[in-house]
């Protein structure tokens, strides 16, 4: 697997974080499975490993990228969105349906 990312040019950047906790009776088991791939390094400033979405076990990985960055080695297009025309009223709605509550223990 790591000779096809780095045949494909990809950098992981996760290697000793814990991005799953799942209870298997009374153990947690915690595991490396979701990843930061990427073609140029200098694009991820930073990047936080946090609670789950939902009751997801599996963690949100929030990644701040340098989209101005002078380091960048080639130009990659970006996809607009046009954030002016999103529901706020279904969006708060999607978010009051998730239990945004975390623990390694449930």
């Amino acid at each position: 697997y790591m000779d096809a990312v780095h045949k494909a040019g990809l950098s992981w950047l996760l290697t000793d974080q814990v991005t799953r906790r799942k209870k298997v009776g009374d153990l947690v088991q915690e595991s490396l499975l979701d990843q930061i791939l990427c073609t140029e390094d200098s694009l991820i400033n930073d990047f936080v490993i946090g609670a789950p979405l939902g009751k997801s076990d599996h963690v949100s990985i929030m990644i701040e990228l340098d989209m101005f960055g002078n380091d960048i080695k080639h130009k990659t297009d970006v996809e607009k969105h046009n954030w002016s025309k999103v529901n706020d009223r279904d969006i708060l709605k999607l978010a009051s349906d998730i239990d945004w509550s975390f623990s390694k223990d449930t």
